[in-house]
């Protein structure tokens, strides 16, 4: 599976471009999907890949599901951003950014947004380009960039 930009000339002599998506169906066959904008293809891409991890979990039973979700994320809730998994560890108040990618998840960034003394019952949330988080002590935003 990849993201990849594509330039060429129209027989006009126009330079165009855009942005490909190149995977595969859960039954194996090619596919490529074009976007206008790198954006698109990423969350497009993001999007596959999760679904990947979902197809490979349906041959597994609801018990082997749940043990397989704790040992990749151990006690956490996440959230879709983009192309991206937010991770909020509900006993350290440690937040990941990840990747979901075929083969597990690839960890971008971590940083400690609560006090790892306090459990978090709840998610992070995400609402106009902010990450919001709390435990039942205390509540914190962050800024997301690109």
């Amino acid at each position: 599976m990849s993201v990849r930009k594509r330039i060429w000339t129209t027989r006009h002599g126009e330079k165009k471009e855009a942005w490909l998506v190149d995977y595969r169906d859960q039954h194996g066959e090619r596919h490529i999907q074009t976007f206008s904008r790198k954006k698109e293809a990423d969350d497009f891409h993001a999007a596959r890949q999760i679904d990947r991890l979902a197809d490979a979990e349906q041959d597994a039973g609801p018990d082997q599901r749940a043990e397989r979700w704790r040992e990749r994320t151990g006690d956490a809730a996440l959230i879709r951003v983009g192309a991206h998994l937010l991770v909020l560890s509900t006993s350290s108040g440690m937040l990941s950014v990840v990747d979901a990618v075929s083969d597990g998840f690839r960890e971008t960034f971590r940083t400690q947004v609560l006090a790892p003394d306090t459990t978090s019952v709840t998610g992070p949330s995400f609402a106009a380009g902010r990450v919001y988080v709390r435990n039942i002590r205390e509540m914190a935003a962050f800024a997301l960039g690109e």
